[in-house]
Order: C-alpha cells, then sequence, then structure tokens
C-alpha cells in the first residue's frame, strides 16, 4: 500500500501485511470490532504452512484448556480458574507431574497453594523476549531462583545432574513437544547476543505503525 512505503524495515513490513490479512479477515467474518487489542509477535513473521499448524495447534489447546478446568475444579479445589491457572496446570500436565530440573513430584494441591510452585521461562525473558506457550515450564520456586537469569544448559551442564535432566526432558517433551526440548536442550546462545534489543526496536517500530 501507498502509505507504507516508506517502511525499509523487512520484518516490520511483513508484521504490518500479516496484520491488516487477519483484521480484513475478521470483519469479513464477524464484522467490525468495536475495539482491537494489537499484540504483535514473531508468529507473524512464518510462513503460510507454520502459520495454519500454529492455528490448529491453537485449536487443539483450546480443547485442552477446556478440560484443564474442570481438572483444576475437581482436583485443586480452585473454583474460577484464571487463564495463569491453566497454563499452569497444562504446564504441569506437560512435565507428567515432576519438576523438570529437580525432579521434584509436584502435587496437584500444592500447585495453587502458596508459592511452592511456579511458571518459570526456559530460555530467560529478558534475553529472548519469548513469552510463548513453547518457552514456559513449571518448576520448584526455589530451583527457579537459582537458575537464575541462565538457560538450562548454562545453569546445569556439566554437571552430574545434567544428563539425568537431558533424559528427562527428552522422555517428557520428545514426542510432542520438539520446539521446546530444543530449547530446554540449547547449548549455544549466540541466536540471543543482540537479539531482544532487535526484537524490541521492531515490535515497538510496528506497533506505532499498527495503531
Amino acid at each position: 500500500s501507498n502509505e507504507f512505503k516508506h517502511i525499509t524495515n523487512p520484518i516490520v513490513k511483513k508484521v504490518i501485511t500479516e496484520l491488516r490479512k487477519v483484521i480484513n479477515a475478521i470483519i469479513k467474518q464477524y464484522g467490525k470490532p468495536e475495539r482491537i487489542i494489537i499484540e504483535l509477535a514473531r508468529d507473524l513473521k512464518k510462513g503460510k504452512g507454520e502459520r495454519e499448524d500454529i492455528f490448529n495447534n491453537n485449536i487443539k489447546r483450546n480443547k485442552q484448556r477446556e478440560e484443564s478446568i474442570k481438572s483444576i475444579i475437581r482436583e485443586c479445589g480452585v473454583s474460577n480458574p484464571s487463564s495463569a491457572d491453566i497454563d499452569k496446570w497444562l504446564f504441569f500436565e506437560e512435565c507428567a507431574g515432576k519438576c523438570p530440573y529437580t525432579f521434584n513430584i509436584i502435587s496437584p494441591s500444592e500447585l495453587f497453594a502458596g508459592e511452592k510452585w511456579q511458571v518459570e521461562h526456559i530460555i530467560p525473558f529478558s534475553r529472548s523476549l519469548d513469552n510463548s506457550f513453547n518457552n514456559k515450564t513449571v518448576c520448584l520456586t526455589s530451583e527457579n531462583a537459582k537458575k537464575g537469569n541462565r538457560t538450562p544448559f548454562e545453569a546445569y551442564g556439566g554437571t552430574e545432574i545434567w544428563e539425568q535432566m537431558v533424559s528427562n526432558a527428552k522422555k517428557i517433551w520428545g514426542g510432542k513437544n520438539r520446539r521446546k526440548l530444543e530449547l530446554f536442550l540449547s547449548e549455544k546462545t549466540d541466536f540471543l547476543e543482540g537479539f531482544s534489543t532487535r526484537q524490541l526496536n521492531d515490535t515497538r517500530y510496528a506497533s506505532k505503525l499498527a495503531m
């Protein structure tokens, strides 16, 4: 479009183009919305096939979330689970009720009681800006504090427990979430260097243009 001819950043241009397609499709299907809340993510840069996979996975995950609500109410006594509660339960189920760092058993009755267990970013958010489902798990709060702003390999690589972590990670994520497994096992951090700054600048620019 003429109004976007001045955009020289290919990533931002792609984001704006895909955003327009999404909004036009929503208007065509449901009519003009009362308001639009803009959340920009790297998924908008993916190809059509990848986006279709994401769409199908989202449908599957929505069904899982509906079932999770029932489980949380039944097993944890939380009468009105929040979105964060549902995410936490899904991470709990995904890691088979066991902390991926300490192997401590996670009791459903303790999952939402107190602060013993928390959701954590596998690759620290401050270094990756990745707040996606694939970059999160649930673990012992004290262990998360110990891990700090490090990747799993940076925190545990070379230690006796690391090989056990690798084996456990392959067991719980190998067959159903290869991306999460890749992040957990990643030994290199070259892809993180300068990424946060670039991503943040691109997002700021794209957000301004989108508004």
